[in-house]
């Protein structure tokens, strides 16, 4: 086993052991204030609150700070104040500092998770973020495979409408790939080959 190995292994066991040492409720009061005190308390209290964020008082890190909520009920990923304790977003926290270490962030994600509770007598908050997934799949770029898609079987060569005036053009669409405009009308669209213009 190699010395990276070895330490891999040494941290996913920590990580784990971490975890399954924590109480199945964590809660502000018994949990996180302890943590709080000693790497926070300094700059995000009542009296100094840097970036306009308290987090000497439950109260105070439900309010949120200058860059809007702290902490997202049961999204620890999604959640401000755990991205800035693991060095994923800047300003890093704590600032000019390592990461905290692995066992105080494992507090921090059950807390999160576990519905940002104050103490074990309280109840967790609902989260907020939509039970179901609604994102919507980006659209696929660029010219697809093959030739390009071309209307097929008998079209009308005449227009099927002929008003005594001409018509104002209602819209006007082009496909990127193929050579073909489309222009539509009164009661009618009329396909244009852009190369040949039949």
């Amino acid at each position: 086993m190699t010395k990276s190995t070895t330490l891999a292994l040494a941290v996913a066991c920590a990580l784990s052991a971490s975890a399954a040492s924590l109480p199945d409720k964590v809660t502000y009061d018994d949990h996180v204030t302890p943590i709080l005190r000693n790497q926070c308390f300094n700059c995000h209290n009542a009296d100094k609150k840097k970036a306009d964020l308290d987090l000497s008082s439950y109260n105070g890190v439900m309010a949120g700070g200058g860059s809007g909520a702290t902490v997202e009920a049961g999204d620890a990923a999604g959640s401000l104040l755990w991205k800035l304790i693991n060095h994923l977003e800047e300003p890093a926290m704590p600032p000019k500092g390592p990461k905290m270490p692995d066992a105080d962030l494992a507090v921090f994600k059950k807390w999160i998770e576990g519905g940002l509770l104050e103490n074990s007598g309280s109840k967790a908050v609902v989260s907020r973020k939509p039970k179901m997934d609604l994102t919507l799949a980006a659209p696929t770029t660029g010219r697809p495979e093959g030739p390009p898609p071309m209307p097929e079987g008998d079209l009308l060569l005449e227009p099927a409408v002929r008003g005594a005036r001409p018509g104002a053009v209602a819209a006007v669409a082009a496909s990127p790939w193929a050579p073909l405009a489309a222009v539509a009308g009164q009661n009618q669209v009329i396909l244009y080959h852009t190369d040949t213009l039949a």
